[in-house]
């Protein structure tokens, strides 16, 4: 769930000027359990889709330009960002996933004792009884469908989401000619826990999505 509440992070775009959404989509929770369970079998499907029509429907209401929207998120919300980048390549204008989830066999292998048939039910099913579908639905099968540049935050000591994966995402992604930056932060894990971490990281988003948009300083 996005809460309504301040968010220094988000301050930090719209006191340059940048429009920002977020998304409360399918699974989120606060909605009722309907609500919640709607992702159930549909995770990396139904939260990509209500993110996409969310910029669609703004930019018809005349509020925002879908051409030049881009996405970040961490973790699960990285996931959603690598997600639109293997199923929606050309829809958004850049993307910068934060230790973003793209293996979901091994986010399955990891998972603590209380998660347990997490993985299981957003996919559908086991691994054993729809290895297509946790296939189908793991980016980091489908990185030749790259296309929007990415700007990958990662944490080299991160035991959910090998830095590894994401070193060699880039590395694919550059050698087929596509635009990927990497920043690897060698004493940070799965989120960031350090001052300078988020400043980095804030820093880098605004650069790299300004340069996509041939924007100068930011705004």
């Amino acid at each position: 769930m996005e809460p309504s509440a301040l968010d220094w992070s988000k301050q930090f775009f719209t006191s340059r000027g940048w429009a920002y959404l977020d998304v409360n989509y399918g699974g989120s929770t606060g909605f009722g359990r309907a609500y919640r369970e709607s992702l159930h079998g549909k995770w990396g499907i139904l939260d990509i889709q209500d993110a996409y029509h969310s910029v669609l429907q703004l930019d018809e209401m005349g509020l925002l330009d879908k051409s030049r929207a881009v996405v970040h998120g961490g973790s699960a919300g990285g996931y959603s960002v690598l997600q639109i980048a293997t199923t929606l390549p050309t829809e958004f204008a850049a993307g910068a996933p934060q230790y973003g989830i793209s293996d979901m066999r091994k986010l399955d292998e990891i998972l603590h004792k209380l998660e347990y048939y997490l993985c299981d039910r957003l996919m559908g099913g086991t691994y054993e009884e729809i290895t297509e579908v946790w296939h189908e639905r793991s980016p980091i099968y489908h990185v030749d469908k790259i296309k929007m540049p990415l700007l990958v935050l990662q944490g080299a000591k991160d035991t959910v989401v090998p830095a590894e994966q994401m070193i060699n995402m880039v590395k694919t992604i550059q050698g087929a000619g596509g635009k990927a930056e990497l920043v690897l932060f060698p004493d940070e894990g799965h989120g960031w826990r350090q001052a300078k971490s988020i400043q980095t990281t804030l820093e880098r988003e605004l650069s790299f999505f300004s340069e996509v948009l041939g924007l100068e300083n930011g705004a």
